[in-house]
């Protein structure tokens, strides 16, 4: 499996980009760019899908232009994907954003393993940045949208958000038998077991 990353927007966004000989996927892209055009353009005859961690415009706004130029597949929780066609649930709106929509081909829920490819994901839900988060498992990495960051969390005060479910999820994460590459919605890149030993928020309990 080969994987980039994409940052995007004004909120440093972090698109991944992963490829194997059957298989390409797009995790959350938050913006239609030349890259992505040209990742898409060269993974065409593959199995392809759009993932994404949550609701949020930044990490969705792409979507629709993306699923127009590349034919692929998109899935989302099931709790979260009014986002992709409502503007006020992805927060579009607050920041005066236009959001092209679009309809999601797969509706998620924990503990679903999705097959792309020659490419398992294994999906956890992950709610409290907002009801339907979720984070993907796959080889040996976590995708863990903005639940998950380097020594930090994700926020709980937006809309649908919720502490004691952050924590929750954080809990569960940290839960992971072994190791896991940690990449998060925004900023750097991690290990699950540095997270577990330097993570404040991933003590609670351990």
């Amino acid at each position: 499996m080969k994987r980039s990353t994409l940052v995007l927007g004004e909120l440093q966004e972090n698109c991944y980009l992963i490829e194997s000989d059957e298989a390409a996927v797009v995790i959350d892209p938050g913006e239609f760019t030349p890259a992505l055009a040209d990742f898409a353009a060269r993974t065409h005859s593959k199995e392809k899908c759009v993932l994404l961690t949550h609701r949020h415009f930044d990490h969705i706004l792409g979507t629709a232009a993306l699923k127009q130029a590349w034919q692929a597949r998109i899935a989302i929780s099931k709790e979260d994907a009014v986002g992709l066609f409502d503007p006020q649930a992805s927060m579009a709106a607050y920041y005066g954003l236009s959001q092209t929509p679009c309809r999601a081909d797969r509706l998620l829920s924990d503990g679903d393993n999705l097959q792309i490819g020659d490419l398992l994901f294994r999906i956890i839900a992950t709610p409290g940045h907002t009801i339907g988060s979720v984070s993907y498992l796959c080889d040996d990495c976590l995708f863990s949208g903005d639940t998950l960051f380097q020594n930090s969390m994700g926020r709980y005060d937006f809309p649908t958000g919720d502490y004691g479910m952050l924590m929750d999820s954080l809990q569960k994460l940290a839960a992971l038998n072994g190791n896991w590459n940690v990449l998060p919605g925004h900023g750097p890149a991690s290990t699950l077991e540095i997270e577990r030993k330097q993570n404040p928020y991933l003590q609670v309990n351990l």
